[in-house]
């Protein structure tokens, strides 16, 4: 049963995802599809090391990915406040209240993340018996690691985005 619900799972997810890929920009639709991989493997790997039946699989995925799409959008706007600043600090004449503005986004980002983190684990501490929570924070955590691992190896190979390498080069 497990086997089937994971097989069917990862069908209707990928199909899911990969229906509004096809409209975006190149660039974008290739960070989105390996987003969306990403999340499969993660999804899929979840499953594994949890030992989720079918009822709470899908319980926990709902809550984990409201809690990763919420954790993204301010990752996204503290990555732009971070562009805007440094684009500031290179002007001559920087503008001291721009840059006030910029640190407040930042910090209240960075409160809000960590907020997230918190609200996320009393949310899967609602749908998860106490050995399962526990399980699932070293493998939020395990899971970070390996994602960070293999980025840094892809970019070590040179796979990263056109617009990755530009940044790269200019710092």
């Amino acid at each position: 049963m497990k086997k089937y619900f994971r097989h069917a799972f990862v069908f209707v997810f990928i199909f899911s995802l990969l229906l509004p890929v096809a409209e975006a920009r190149p660039e974008k639709r290739m960070r989105e599809k390996i987003r969306d991989k990403i999340h499969v493997l993660k999804m899929w790997k979840m499953i594994e090391y949890l030992d989720l039946d079918e009822e709470t699989g899908f319980k926990l995925f709902s809550v984990v990915k409201k809690y990763d799409r919420e954790n993204m959008k301010l990752m996204r706007e503290s990555r732009k406040s971070v562009h805007d600043l440094k684009k500031e600090l290179s002007k001559q004449n920087s503008d001291t209240t721009t840059i006030q503005n910029l640190m407040t986004k930042i910090r209240t980002n960075l409160d809000r993340m960590h907020q997230l983190k918190q609200e996320r684990i009393d949310a899967v501490g609602k749908i998860l018996p106490i050995k399962q929570q526990a399980k699932y924070v070293v493998f939020e955590i395990e899971f970070m690691k390996e994602m960070a691992k293999m980025t840094q190896n892809a970019m070590r190979r040179g796979h990263s985005l056109p617009r990755e390498r530009e940044k790269r080069q200019h710092l």
